[in-house]
This record gives C-alpha cells, sequence and structure tokens, in this order.
C-alpha cells in the first residue's frame, strides 16, 4: 500500500444550484478540520459587467474569510488557463510558443481576445478577493510554457499572489532560458487541469459575437 500525504486541495467554487452553498460549506469545513489547505477555484462568466465580477469575489471572500463561521479558503483562483484562448494562434496563424507577450493580442483585433481586455476581468477579480478578507489570496494558472501572459499581467500593475502552473512537472521553466526569468523568483505549484467556462470577448459585454471557450 502506497500512502501520499496531501496538503493542499483544489475545489470547484461552482454552486450546485443557485443559492445552495451547503456544498461548498461541507467541503471547507472538511478541509480545515483536517488541516488541507485550500484552492478554490471561481468561474464567472463574463459577459456580465465588471461590477458584477467584483461583487461576486467579494461574496466568496467574504463568506469563507473564517469570520463568517463557515471556515477559510486560502487562495482564489479566478478563472482556469485563460492563456490558450488569448494566444493569437486560436484564431488562425502560426502557433507562438506562449513564452512572450508578442504571442497575445495586445489591441483589440476582430473580437478576439485581448491582453488589456482580460486585464480588466482580473482587476475586478483581484479587487473583490482582496477587499473582504486581505488574509486570503487572489491567484491565476496558466498552462505549459505561456508565462507571456502572467508578465504582461504584472508589468501592467496586477497584485497576484501566487502563480499556479497547469502542469505535472515545472517543465523547465524555473530560472531557465526556456523561460522568463521573473519565475525564478515565483512559487508555483502544480495543480491539474480543470476545465472553465464563461470565457469570452470585448464583444460578449457589448452584444457583439462571443468567443468560444478553450477546454481540454
Amino acid at each position: 500500500m502506497l500512502l501520499q500525504e496531501c496538503k493542499w486541495i483544489r475545489l470547484n467554487g461552482q454552486l450546485i444550484k443557485e443559492g445552495d452553498w451547503s456544498y461548498l460549506d461541507t467541503a471547507v469545513g472538511l478541509c480545515n478540520k483536517y488541516g488541507l489547505k485550500i484552492i478554490m477555484v471561481i468561474d464567472i462568466d463574463r459577459s456580465v459587467s465588471l461590477e458584477y465580477i467584483t461583487l461576486m469575489c467579494e461574496t466568496y471572500a467574504r463568506r469563507y474569510n473564517g469570520e463568517e463561521g463557515r471556515g477559510y479558503v486560502d487562495y482564489f483562483q479566478v478563472w482556469n488557463e485563460v492563456d490558450i484562448d488569448l494566444l493569437q494562434a486560436k484564431y488562425g496563424g502560426s502557433s507562438p510558443g506562449g513564452e512572450l507577450e508578442t504571442h497575445y493580442y495586445t489591441v483589440p483585433a476582430d473580437g478576439a481576445a485581448d491582453l488589456p481586455e482580460y486585464l480588466e476581468y482580473f482587476e475586478a477579480a483581484e479587487k473583490g478577493i482582496h477587499s473582504k478578507d486581505s488574509n486570503s489570496k487572489f491567484m491565476i494558472n496558466f498552462s505549459a510554457r505561456h508565462c507571456g501572459m502572467i508578465s504582461y499581467f504584472l508589468r501592467n500593475g496586477l497584485k497576484i499572489d501566487m502563480v499556479g502552473n497547469d502542469l505535472d512537472l515545472c517543465d523547465g521553466m524555473c530560472g531557465s532560458s526556456s523561460g522568463s526569468p521573473w519565475l525564478a523568483g515565483c512559487r508555483i505549484h502544480s495543480l491539474g487541469a480543470s476545465s472553465s467556462s464563461g470565457w469570452g470577448s470585448r464583444a460578449s459585454r457589448t452584444g457583439g459575437t462571443r468567443a468560444g471557450c478553450a477546454r481540454r
């Protein structure tokens, strides 16, 4: 028999049905009881307003701030692997590796998702997480070597407490010439992939065509 100690768990923060928090309350309580640190993934349809994104993140952070009697969540990961939707290759052309900012759209391009647009979404989410619980951490994850997206967000002032890399291994990125140098100082955890929804383009908030969601 092989026993492996588990110290972290990643929970899907979606409600089974609207207004029913019983499942999450129970899961968080059990994790706290047995000493497991929690990464809770919040997935919000971004066809809504930035204000609504902030409000939803506030709701989660307030509920699980350890002061409401419903337990404590250590990290809130907002959305999952958004870099896939942002890569230029998704909309045609050659397939960039994702290490550089130039591998992504940095200006609007025919309704495709772009970095400035997603920066707004993450800023709204971070505002919600940190406004109600300064002890919880705001987390973004990405897949493979797509660190150009994270570099752009950091360079433009987004406050990221933790970066999660959806890989089984660090894949040689940390401090190597094949990756971005800033990764050497980052705390990277292998979290495993999870599906996401609600990823669209700026057009989705203005009545235009919505870009599809990347799934694995």
